[in-house]
């Protein structure tokens, strides 16, 4: 049987495929907390960095079924019709599409449709339009302007429904027309930026894991360096291609890949253009390569992007670019570049595509510059037709014109031609009916002008009697006129006089008014300059206090900007802190200036503001002390047999082997067997008090014991039950009670402190017990082997189901008696917080592994919780920053790179983590930032050169001592 890669090639991530999707954490949170911002959400990145895979598997991942209902659109041949097909293909209730599509209407109402989809399924329907781009590269105006009318009816609606977009950037400026009717179409976006190194190693590693497939120390990281040697950033294209190379040479010979070492790369040879390599290599074994080359360009846009088409369009592309290849021939290379994994297999509408931009653009970079032209004329043909069948528009002359050099050369299908020989008899009939229309115009015009002669000369034989008979009304008319002009002098004569009288009068009275007018004016002159006095104080006064405000604001504005820029610099020197760490964290072959490196991390961090135990930081301070700690403080061995249980005091650290030896150790790392057992050769359970007061047995011969390691002389508790098999065991927090659960389904509470053998309790439960924990004096918590999670009243025995997860398992249990809440590990790798108050309900369900959790242990005042897992992973959890503010990246802190299980687990006095490990070594991890620096300080003995300053953390930040006492 051939093994399946762990690897998705150039496939994007769907979400059967969350156990393999690794890296994008953080951008996946980013993206479901934006997705409830707005009703649109725009992603938008290079080509290659993921967009597609982040919505289809992070982002959905992320959502129950009952609050997802996505609806993934691409754009076809027509998005407003592809947004149709596909809610239809989703609508259980069909009528509403069918009588769109009997009417014969090109239109539709979206919000009509979507609100019957809604109904169907009653869940939230989630748009998801994948390669956006292709609408400004293929689509019409109409298109756009259809689209962009239904999504605003959609967005101003109640109808559950949110759209997200993915594009790539460059195409960004399109957008802003939509923002004409849509004003906050942009206003809701995310960048998705290219995969950070650290993040790129997630990406190899974790797919490696679930798939048991072993990775070689370094080799992710030599892997990184080959591919992307100059820059941080990596190319995830290359990435997955270079390493389904990787995986075949590993599998070479029908081996199944157990191990990825790196001796791997050595027979993979250099690493140079891994894609252009890539086609070569699949082109190269073809028959015959320029054919095949020939019907690759065909599915390449314009744009040099990928586009979907059809076996007989691919036909005709070939014969654009100068090969007529029969359908069988395209049909086999077709089904060759499938199988090539070159191409995706077609659609349900028969279409193909390539299986990613970035072979759109290397296969563009073959295509001629005559190739491109044709291109363009055979996709502008394509777009008029698409408008013809929409609004019945031929080609115009001009489009003629610019068609007509390529005519010849390009191959079109029979609508094609048929639409441009219309279009051109078009255009003949319609000069014809110009030029029948110029004859009949010149004829009427020679009518009119005949017809107009005629009227002309009867005219002037009318014009000449009536200018006699106007001479001799002029002459009547002037005497007339003669005779009032003598009337008319005589009478201004006598008004003349008239008036002359009466102005002597008016002259008078004028005078009288004038000198009245002078005074009040001089007045009201008086009483404006007195107002425009008063009026000028206060617009004086004003200017002063405006003059006063305007300074104030100007201090402030002066204060702001010292402030922006203050936090600018200790942004900066945040992010010089992270990246400092990440190096360190690369530097194992130089542990002082790995050390150096974290210490001036961890000053930078703490100076500026940034959280003590930032993981980043904490991670590095770790890695720096385990690789200096030359006295191995750190990792402790010499146990005979596996620890499988621990109690922590005040003067140390107890714990108890498989075999009953108990040993003891101190802060210096050393340790010492305090009791060993003569004749115990192995035990089935073992399990010591919260203060190692007592251990508790199950020995292989079935024998239940309670010890008393302390007390020499003390005698043995022997319990009896009717089976004896004990999976898991809980002790009350005053020691006084132990309860024992296993695979009969049966609870025991025994009394340690009653020499009867008797349990005082006897529960009875539906399946085998995984868990159990004390909750209170009189109350019991179990997990049982079907799902369920019960709280017991130990006074009547009677139970309450708290929750039931048959499909996902709680492994583990366990109380904060200070806040009142119950934590459960899940066999998914989830983190359950439950409220055990008045209303019983689950405050958070966080992903913490990717494997089950068999280990939860909080410290002594509650303030951190650890968790370990099947995954070899060990977390540290900031309990407010985790649990309470639900920041799931700054409030816990990985410890990985584990090589073996993780058996028990407490937290030291001084809040040290203490893990016994399947291989018999106990591990110790200082879970403090701060006491790590003091350590590594302790120990190391110089400080940077100046030149080292330079290299590493950079000339242009002043040059400091990191531990402050070196040399």
């Amino acid at each position: 049987m051939i093994q399946k890669s762990p690897f998705k090639f150039l496939d994007s991530f769907t979400k059967d495929d969350r156990d393999i999707f690794f890296g994008r954490d953080r951008e996946i949170e980013e993206l479901h907390s934006r997705v409830f911002e707005s009703k649109i959400l725009l992603v938008y990145g290079t080509s290659g960095t993921g967009k597609s895979s982040l919505i289809n598997c992070g982002l959905a991942n992320r959502f129950n079924d009952s609050d997802w209902m996505p609806v993934n659109i691409r754009r076809g041949t027509d998005i407003n019709r592809s947004l149709f097909e596909a809610l239809s293909k989703t609508a259980i209730t069909k009528t509403p599409f069918e009588k769109i599509i009997s009417s014969g209407a090109t239109t539709y109402s979206l919000e009509k449709l979507l609100r019957s989809v809604w109904l169907d399924h009653f869940k939230p329907v989630f748009l998801i339009f994948d390669q956006f781009e292709e609408l400004f590269i293929f689509g019409s105006r109409e298109e756009k302007n259809e689209l962009t009318r239904n999504i605003s009816r959609v967005i101003d609606s109640d109808i559950q429904c949110r759209f997200i977009f993915a594009m790539r950037e460059e195409y960004l400026a399109g957008v802003t027309e939509f923002e004409r009717v849509i004003p906050s179409f942009l206003s809701n976006r995310i960048r998705i930026e290219k995969m950070t190194r650290q993040n790129a190693i997630q990406t190899i590693e974790g797919p490696c894991r679930f798939n048991n497939i072993e990775v070689e120390h370094g080799f992710s990281e030599l892997l990184l360096e080959k591919l992307n040697p100059d820059t941080p950033d990596v190319e995830l294209t290359w990435l997955q291609i270079y390493l389904d190379k990787l995986m075949r040479l590993a599998g070479s010979d029908d081996r199944t890949v157990e191990r990825l070492s790196k001796d791997l790369f050595e027979k993979a040879g250099e690493v140079k253009d891994i894609l252009g390599s890539f086609l070569e290599e699949q082109i190269s074994q073809l028959d015959d390569p320029d054919t095949g080359m020939a019907v690759l360009k065909s599915f390449v846009s314009v744009k040099g992007t990928k586009h979907q088409i059809s076996e007989d369009e691919v036909m005709e592309y070939s014969g654009t670019f100068g090969k007529k290849i029969d359908r069988d021939t395209i049909r086999n290379f077709i089904q060759r570049f499938i199988r090539l994994r070159i191409l995706r297999d077609k659609d349900e509408n028969g279409k193909y595509e390539l299986r990613h931009d970035s072979l759109a653009s290397k296969i563009f970079e073959d295509i001629t510059l005559v190739e491109k032209e044709l291109l363009e004329v055979k996709s502008f043909i394509e777009n008029a037709y698409s408008n013809f069948e929409k609004r019945g528009l031929l080609l115009s002359d001009e489009d003629l014109k610019y068609i007509a050099p390529y005519e010849d050369k390009l191959f079109l299908n029979e609508k094609s031609q048929r639409f441009i020989e219309d279009s051109k008899k078009a255009i003949h009939r319609a000069r014809r009916r110009k030029l029948n229309f110029a004859i009949a115009v010149v004829a009427v015009v020679i009518g009119l002008l005949s017809l107009f002669s005629v009227w002309a000369m009867n005219s002037r034989k009318n014009a000449i009697i009536l200018r006699q008979m106007a001479l001799e009304q002029k002459d009547a008319a002037l005497k007339s006129k003669t005779e009032a002009d003598t009337a008319k002098q005589v009478a201004m004569r006598l008004q003349k006089a008239a008036e002359e009288s009466a102005g002597i009068a008016i002259a008078a009275r004028n005078q009288s008014e004038a000198d009245k007018k002078d005074a009040l004016a001089a007045r009201e002159n008086a009483l404006r300059q007195k107002a425009l006095a008063e009026r000028m104080t206060g617009l004086a006064n004003e200017q002063a206090d405006r003059a006063e405000e305007e300074r104030k604001k100007a201090e402030l504005q002066k204060i702001n900007a010292e402030a922006a820029e203050k936090e600018a610099r200790r942004l900066s020197m945040l992010s010089t802190a992270q990246n400092l760490a990440l190096i360190s964290l690369t530097l194992d072959r130089k542990p002082e200036m790995m050390g150096l490196l974290a210490l001036q991390a961890y000053r930078f961090h703490i100076n500026n503001g940034g959280y003590p135990d930032d993981p980043v930081i904490f991670k590095a301070l770790d890695k720096a002390w385990s690789v200096l700690d030359n006295s191995k403080h750190s990792i402790i061995k010499g146990a005979e047999s596996e620890i499988r249980t621990f109690a922590a005091r005040q003067e140390g650290i107890i714990g108890a082997d498989i075999d009953e030896r108990l040993y003891t150790y101190d802060n210096q790392g050393t340790y010492k067997i305090v009791r060993e057992m003569p004749g115990v050769t192995f035990n089935d359970f073992i399990s010591l008090s919260p203060d190692g007061r007592f251990l508790f047995t199950v020995g292989n011969s079935g024998r239940l014991i309670i010890k008393e390691p302390g007390r020499n002389n003390s005698p043995d508790l022997l319990l009896s039950t009717p089976n004896s098999t004990v999976s898991a065991s809980s002790w009350r927090a005053d020691e006084k009670k132990l309860a024992t659960g296993g695979a009969d389904s049966v609870i025991y509470v025994w009394n340690v402190m009653e020499p009867s053998a008797s349990p005082e309790n006897k529960i009875k439960c539906r399946s085998a017990v995984r868990s159990l924990v004390f909750c209170g004096k009189d109350s019991l918590i179990s997990a049982t082997a079907d799902g369920s999670v019960i709280l017991w009243n130990l006074k009547n025995s009677s139970g309450e189901e708290l929750f039931s997860s048959p499909e996902d398992q709680v492994l583990c249990l366990i109380y904060d008696k200070t806040r009142g809440n119950l934590l459960a590990g899940v066999s998914n790798g989830w983190i359950y917080l439950m409220d055990l108050g008045d209303i019983r309900r689950i405050l958070v369900r966080s992903t913490a592994h990717y494997a089950g959790i068999d280990q939860l242990v909080f410290n002594k005042d509650y303030s951190m919780l650890a968790s370990s897992s099947w995954d070899k992973v060990i977390h540290i959890y900031n309990y407010t920053d985790y649990f309470v503010t639900h920041d799931f990246v700054k409030g816990v802190k990985s410890i990985e790179d584990l090589d073996s299980r993780t058996r028990a687990l407490v937290f030291s006095g001084d809040d040290k983590l203490v893990a016994a490990m399947s291989d018999k070594s106990i591990r110790v991890w200082e879970t403090s930032s701060s006491r790590l620096a003091s350590l590594i300080c302790s120990i190391i003995n110089r400080d940077m050169t100046i030149k080292e300053w330079s290299d590493y953390v950079g000339s242009e930040i002043p040059f400091e001592k990191t531990c402050g006492s070196n040399p």
